[in-house]
Parts: C-alpha cells; sequence; structure tokens
C-alpha cells in the first residue's frame, strides 16, 4: 500500500469496489474471506482484501513496486547482526508477469524473513526513515549504512493509520494485537502452501508501540499450521499483545 499510495495514482478518497468478494485477472481466481463491498484504501488493508489489492496493483508499474519494496530492504540480506540471516527473495521487475505483479502486492511470490520484516516496518515506525537492523551498541563494530529516507512523512503517517485502524477499528483483522492502555499498530499475514496433498499455513503479525512514538516492534511468525483456525489475527496477533504488553511492563518497571 504504501507503494500504491506513493505513486500518487490514487489518494486518500479513492474507493475500490471489491465485490461479490472475489476477482478473475490474468487466469486465476483471488478471493477474500467475504464480500466486503466498497472499501476505502484503509479498509482494504484493515479487512486484508486481496481482491482490492489486484485492483489497485494492476494500474502500478513493476518497476515502480520493485524499487519501493528494494527500498524496505526486501531482497536484501541484514549484515549488521550476530544471528543467521537469509536475503529472501525479490524478482527482477522484468521478470513479473501481470499476474506476479498483483500478486507480490499480497505477499505471494516474495519472501521475507522475520528479520527483513521488522526492518521494513521500522520504516513506518521512523516516519520513512529506513534504518539498517543493527545489533552493536559500539558503532565501531559495525558499518551500517546512512540512514535514508523512502517514504515522505505524509505517506508514512497516512500508513500508519491504516496500521491503527487494523488493530483497533471494531472490524480490523488485528483486533486481538491490542495492548490496553495503549495505541497499537500493526498488520496480519497468512498464507497458504499445498504439498503433497497437504495444506499448511504461514501465519504472522508484525507491528509496533505506541503508534505515535514507538518504543517496542515486534513481529510473530508461525509456519506450519494445519487447524481450522489459521489466520494471523487470530493466532499470531495474541502472541503479540502478551509478548509485547509483558515487555512493556517489564522495561516501564525496570524488572
Amino acid at each position: 500500500m504504501a507503494a500504491i499510495v506513493s505513486s500518487k495514482k490514487v489518494d486518500m478518497d479513492t474507493r475500490i469496489s471489491t465485490s461479490p468478494g472475489w476477482i478473475e485477472y490474468e487466469g486465476y481466481k483471488t478471493s477474500d474471506f467475504r464480500d466486503y463491498g466498497n472499501l476505502s484504501l484503509s479498509e482494504i488493508i484493515s479487512y486484508s482484501s486481496n481482491v482490492g489489492m489486484v485492483k489497485l496493483c494492476k494500474d502500478q508499474s513493476s518497476e515502480h513496486l520493485v524499487h519501493v519494496f528494494s527500498n524496505f530492504g526486501i531482497g536484501s540480506q541484514p549484515v549488521n547482526i550476530l544471528i543467521p540471516a537469509r536475503e529472501g527473495f525479490l524478482p527482477q521487475a522484468s521478470a513479473l508477469s501481470d499476474r506476479d505483479k498483483v500478486s507480490s502486492c499480497y505477499g505471494y511470490g516474495i519472501s521475507m524473513s522475520a528479520l527483513q520484516i521488522a526492518q521494513a516496518y521500522q520504516v513506518f515506525a521512523s516516519e520513512g526513515i529506513f534504518k539498517e537492523l543493527n545489533l552493536f551498541y559500539d558503532k565501531a563494530l559495525s558499518s551500517p549504512k546512512p540512514d535514508v529516507r523512502v517514504l515522505s512523512k505524509n505517506t508514512a503517517k497516512l500508513i500508519n493509520s491504516m496500521l491503527v485502524e487494523t488493530v483497533n477499528s471494531r472490524s480490523g483483522t488485528a483486533r486481538k494485537a491490542r495492548i490496553e492502555g495503549r495505541v497499537v499498530a500493526g498488520k496480519t499475514g497468512t498464507s497458504k502452501k499445498k504439498r503433497d496433498g497437504l495444506t499448511t499455513y504461514s501465519t504472522s503479525f508484525a507491528g509496533f508501540v505506541p503508534a505515535e512514538d514507538p518504543s517496542l516492534l515486534a513481529v510473530i511468525v508461525l509456519h506450519g499450521i494445519t487447524k481450522d483456525i489459521h489466520s494471523g489475527g487470530s493466532v499470531a496477533a495474541p502472541i503479540f499483545s502478551k509478548v509485547v504488553g509483558q515487555s512493556i511492563h517489564a522495561l516501564e518497571s525496570g524488572s
């Protein structure tokens, strides 16, 4: 959504019809959980509408999308950390078919580690500034790249408001990520895999708190889920609420 907003091909008054709850594009069918009707950009994120993302992304250029993804660290390996990390996968713009392009906008066809997701969300937590992950207190031990603005402050604030709505609105997918007395910003993720006749799900929640002046950012990822309840909002978001809620208490109490 950050790439879409920054392209200036839409504005915050744009509304997208997602009825009847599915869309066939380039020979493939994409469905939502239900028919959400006419949605704003913020509601597309809050409801996790894949149909809405297909309709928004089909008019975007592959070059622009891949450029923005790359600016968020996707496809690059974090280097200033002490734990193993993968670079993930970001295809070249020239290799993307029209179908691949729209699929990438709701998370398919690219891959990211939890570390990369955390690094990407730092952009929103830092008002549009990309800050390379760094686990060293002593700067002499590392050589992080200079911080760089990859989103305008206005665009970052718009996306943050969408992330807040996803957690705090009545119908947002991440309601279970709420922490009492705090305003959480974040987004759920759910992907499906089929292999040898077995369907499994990977589910996630990434978010930060407090939304306006973040002090903690966390990413929860679970793989290999086979149960009927498998969405990011149902499985990963409650873990975020518990872990980050306890972490805030420990930090503030000094325990």
